[in-house]
């Protein structure tokens, strides 16, 4: 690389001086005790008289722990990489609980490293690292500092946040803020170059912990989140949009509406399928934006659990013999995330009979283990619940379920239904799923009937119940009799 400038000695110099702001003859090093104390390890000359088997295994478990240490401890920021903390926040993390990430990078530590050398380089980081750690004394915070790698050159702040405070899009951006200001601060007259400044990012987001979904993983994609954050404006957008989300699902700030279902043959309510969606005059206000975001934005679990609460907890009146159709994840069975005894602990409040309530299985959930689904819908259909398949005709995932599920009602989609009277095809399918609906012993309920041409033909192909806006709209309240 050629000699370096000469103030590129002083800048190191300056980094590592014992006197950064410490205190007289301190180190920012003596201020970052590690988590782990190191053991002292003995050396070669250390080892006299031991037979010589056992000192070699001695020097060979002394070689594996340094190097062990080396991959996952960055001596000169004092920082453990990430791998290492993960056991550390996973006790402190329960299940549902949030983690804030917050990530901060120098953009020209590259050009530092070339102009200056890598020691500079270097002794920038610590510093960062060592304000970083500063910071988050002097707050009192429960936050756990790390790095990705042992020469990683990004600063990681994993902020476990509780299941009470979820943080809003304001106070995510307030921490990541903090910690920019007091990095930025105590930065403030150290570039190394002449009129120049270390260039700082910073990014965050967040997670929910979830045990259907590995701990490690959602630290990894989390991470990979905030650091993308730092790159682009969408993705802000989509931390602000998952943020607000979070904070409908965590604050149950959701309504629940009823539609009728409608034994077509006898024009009478047979039942009601409990619709959830968003606060009035928000993107989530309309159900299928709000539950595409929960997939997209990782929250599908959460919002199928906080529905599902609050549908099943309602003190509503059901008229006797009817039944309360609830959307349900499969994956969410398998994972036991939903369970017969927490549905009926639910249903203990509102006081609905088991017997009358029909779990809808949405096709947006992905079964592999069907041995083990099968298995856990036997502990449903035991404790009295009934079951259906949603979505039928929009996938083959739906179909799948079927014979798997052997369910007491197959929903059709209203994709297949819209214009049936139009469709020969259309028409032809609807007579394969009431033939299949016949062998399973399910009845066949029709979704997202608008006109008197559709229910004709749903009459006369032998479907049982109907559903959708030529029969009832859904409303805030249970419907006692049909209008139309």
């Amino acid at each position: 690389m050629g000699e370096r400038p000469a103030r590129a000695d002083a800048w190191t110099a300056k980094m590592t001086a014992p006197n950064n702001g410490l205190g007289e003859g301190e180190s920012a090093a003596a201020h970052a005790p590690a988590p782990h104390p190191a053991p002292r390890l003995l050396s070669e000359e250390e080892l006299p008289g031991l037979p010589s088997a056992l000192r070699e295994s001695y020097l060979a478990l002394r070689a594996d722990w340094l190097r062990l240490r080396e991959m996952g401890w960055d001596e000169q920021g004092l920082l453990p990489v990430v791998s290492v903390v993960l056991p550390e926040l996973r006790r402190r993390v329960h299940d549902g609980d949030c983690v804030a990430v917050v990530l901060v990078g120098v953009e020209n530590v590259a050009q530092v490293e070339e102009v200056f050398g890598w020691e500079s380089a270097d002794a920038l980081l610590a510093r960062i690292a060592d304000l970083a750690r500063g910071w988050l004394e002097e707050r009192g915070s429960a936050g756990i500092l790390a790095r990705e790698g042992p020469f990683g050159e990004e600063i990681l702040l994993l902020h476990p946040c509780g299941t009470q405070e979820v943080p809003s899009v304001g106070e995510l951006t307030g921490l990541s803020h903090g910690l920019m200001t007091a990095i930025e601060k105590g930065l403030r007259g150290d570039s190394p170059a002449e009129g120049g400044e270390a260039r700082l990012a910073i990014g965050h987001s967040v997670f929910f912990a979830n045990p259907a979904r590995r701990f490690e993983r959602s630290v990894v994609r989390a991470v990979h989140a905030a650091r993308t954050m730092m790159r682009g404006e969408d993705e802000k957008a989509r931390l602000r949009r998952k943020l607000d989300l979070a904070d409908v699902i965590e604050h149950a700030r959701l309504r629940v509406s009823y539609q009728p279902i409608v034994d077509v043959q006898k024009r009478e309510i047979f039942g009601y399928e409990a619709l959830c969606r968003g606060p009035a005059e928000t993107p989530f206000e309309m159900a299928d934006f709000m539950f595409a975001a929960s997939h997209e934005l990782e929250l599908a679990h959460e919002l199928d659990d906080a529905c599902r609460k609050l549908i099943l907890t309602r003190p509503i009146r059901l008229p006797a013999g009817r039944r309360l159709f609830v959307n349900v994840l499969p994956d969410a069975i398998v994972s036991g995330l939903a369970t017969p005894s927490r549905l009926l602990d639910l249903l203990r409040v509102s006081g609905i009979d088991p017997r009358h309530v029909v779990l809808e299985l949405i096709e947006r959930g992905q079964v592999t283990d069907f041995a083990s689904f099968r298995a856990r819908l036997r502990e449903f259909r035991h404790a009295g619940f009934q079951l259906a398949v949603d979505d039928v005709g929009t996938g083959f995932s739906s179909l799948r379920l079927v014979p798997e599920v052997e369910p007491d009602f197959i929903k059709v989609d209203l994709s297949l239904i819209r214009g049936i009277d139009l469709s020969r095809s259309k028409q032809g399918v609807l007579v394969t799923l009431a033939d299949l609906a016949a062998r399973v012993g399910a009845d066949l309920v029709c979704e997202g009937i608008e006109t008197e041409a559709e229910l004709d033909v749903v009459e006369s192909l032998g479907a049982r119940f109907g559903q959708g806006f030529l029969l009832a709209r859904p409303a805030d309240e249970i419907a006692q009799t049909l209008s139309y």
